[in-house]
């Protein structure tokens, strides 16, 4: 949703003079009936994407790959931490760009999307990167983590508290399958 305002320096001077009337309670009937007529039309509210509002269904089968991705996700979210703890930063940094750790938001949006996959419970447990819950926990813990790689001002990387934040991350999705294992999404 986009609002539209104009500026002081977008209103032309008779829009200003009115207002300034108006703000100053000495404007009368017959100058506002002839600047409610010669005003133009500007909508306050314009929706730029119509077709973004719209929510996609997936099948079963379709959430059911996704699930498993998503296991496939969480064992590769296991070795994070192991190159966290030997301090192989660049390797690291490689693993955050892999189309299995990478692919998470889409597989998740498919799996919620999917009808019939999961409880309306499991959903608001699991949430979304907008419906906060698991699955926005394990993306802002993994964004979070690949920051911490760029290190602080003086470029110092901090090993332990990447360490924690990754804990952090495995602990969401280990909830994540949990869930999922118990809905039986996992072939």
């Amino acid at each position: 949703m986009n609002l539209v305002h104009k500026s002081h320096e977008q209103l032309g001077d008779q829009d200003l003079d009115i207002k300034e009337q108006e703000l100053s309670g000495l404007m009368n009937e017959r100058t506002s009936r002839r600047w409610f007529l010669a005003a133009p039309v500007i909508p306050v509210v314009v929706f730029s994407d119509l077709a973004a509002a719209k929510v996609s269904k997936f099948s079963i089968e379709t959430g059911r790959k996704a699930a498993n991705s998503i296991v496939d996700t969480q064992r590769a979210q296991k070795s994070a931490r192991d190159l966290a703890q030997q301090g192989k930063w660049d390797a690291l940094r490689d693993f955050f760009d892999d189309p299995v750790m990478s692919s998470f938001e889409d597989n998740m949006t498919k799996v919620i999307n999917s009808e019939g996959l999961l409880t309306s419970d499991d959903i608001k447990d699991i949430g979304t990167i907008r419906r906060y819950g698991l699955a926005a926990d394990y993306i802002i813990t993994i964004g979070s983590a690949k920051a911490q790689l760029e290190g602080d001002e003086n470029g110092v990387i901090d090993g332990k508290e990447i360490s924690r934040t990754l804990r952090l991350a495995n602990d969401s999705i280990d909830e994540i399958v949990t869930i999922l294992r118990s809905a039986r999404a996992i072939t």
